[in-house]
């Protein structure tokens, strides 16, 4: 089903970012593994190991571009899924039945 539905994934990563005009590091995920639950919580995807995906809180800083700036999210280094997101959201709220 991952090959089917033509999941991605890449690393959650620990950058410099500028937030309220000062210098500071966060960890940061593209915009893609950002997704959005009925009340307005923001989740990502973690993959912890091959063909496993955990639904995981993330808090957003801030958003420029294509950059996810998290204030409470998944360590640098974190595997999360990128594309492929909202078919995992669906599943695992059973949207759709």
């Amino acid at each position: 089903a991952a090959e089917r539905i033509g999941l991605q994934t890449a690393q959650v990563t620990e950058e410099k970012v500028v937030v309220n005009g000062a210098s500071v590091t966060r960890s940061v995920i593209p915009y893609g593994a950002i997704m959005y639950d009925t009340k307005g919580k923001a989740w990502t995807f973690t993959n912890p190991s091959p063909l496993v995906f955990v639904r995981a809180q993330v808090t957003v800083e801030d958003i420029t571009g294509n950059k996810v700036i998290l204030a409470e999210g998944p360590p640098a280094g974190t595997s999360i899924v990128t594309v492929g997101a909202a078919m995992l959201m669906g599943a695992d709220h059973k949207y759709g039945h």
